[in-house]
């Protein structure tokens, strides 16, 4: 009796709060799901693909299993909405190291960017490390295929190894094409040197060797600190370099260009 009583009156608690609903309201109702439908069904798929990849799921139970996410999302119980969870000030709360960083630097024949975290705590992140995930795009902004060679002054880098289902560490050294890796570094201490990480870049195909950037960490007490403008092309360093001591030293004062400019000679 109290379950044929409780039925309708959810039922109308429901449609009470869809009806009141303003521009402001937590609740994301149908209509407004729908118009999200076509671009969150294209991750379903995706995220399918990954799962059938994995060995979680069968490419026979895929459509199945999309539909079945589908009926969720529009209907979420059968309330027909989603709360959202963002309140106005809750950005205040959140944590660097859970906060996402994308430093870019210039090399002649494009643009190379990593994703990153802001911050890096040994003590206190749950990841295997500090994440980085590289690409390089042309003055056309198409994908270029390379080869990113990572090196650092300080700990060791772990990369995905799919016979055992997890990172494994693969040294100080490492080449990727894309693939995320993780930076671990030790817990640092007061006075250390700031680990910097060289990353040769190379042309997939050829081997072509296009450029060099270099991306220096910050130490703040027990965490590094991620710097955009610390990832930077070692080319212009060498030019600041120059600039600073004064002109190229591959002209010095009494050399050959000098003596034939000389009226005497």
């Amino acid at each position: 009796m109290v379950r044929k009583i409780m039925t309708p009156f959810l039922l109308f608690l429901c449609l009470f709060c869809l009806a009141s609903a303003d521009e402001r309201d937590p609740l994301l109702n149908v209509d407004e799901l729908i118009r999200l439908e076509a671009s969150y069904e294209q991750f379903l798929g995706n995220l399918g693909d990954l799962l059938i990849e994995k060995g979680l799921m069968t490419a026979g139970e895929k459509a199945e299993w999309i539909t079945m996410q589908m009926g969720d999302y529009l209907s979420n119980g059968g309330y027909g909405s989603i709360l959202t969870s963002f309140y106005p000030g809750v950005l205040e709360y959140s944590r660097e190291e859970e906060q996402i960083c994308e430093p870019s630097a210039r090399l002649e024949l494009g643009t190379v960017s990593l994703l990153t975290m802001r911050r890096y705590s040994p003590m206190e992140t749950t990841s295997d490390g500090l994440m980085l995930q590289m690409n390089m795009t042309g003055t056309d902004g198409a994908p270029l295929e390379v080869r990113f060679t990572l090196s650092g002054t300080d700990g060791v880098f772990y990369c995905w190894d799919a016979l055992s289902g997890g990172y494994q560490s693969v040294g100080s050294t490492v080449e990727v094409e894309g693939e995320t890796v993780f930076w671990v570094l030790p817990i640092p201490v007061e006075g250390q040197v700031a680990p910097v990480l060289q990353i040769n870049v190379t042309e997939t195909e050829t081997g072509r060797f296009l450029g060099q950037i270099v991306f220096e960490l910050e130490v703040e007490k027990n965490s590094y600190i991620v710097s955009p403008e610390r990832f930077r092309t070692a080319v212009a360093d060498a030019d600041t370099t120059r600039t600073a001591e004064g002109p190229d030293p591959g002209t010095p004062p009494g050399s050959r260009e000098e003596e034939d400019e000389d009226p005497n000679g």
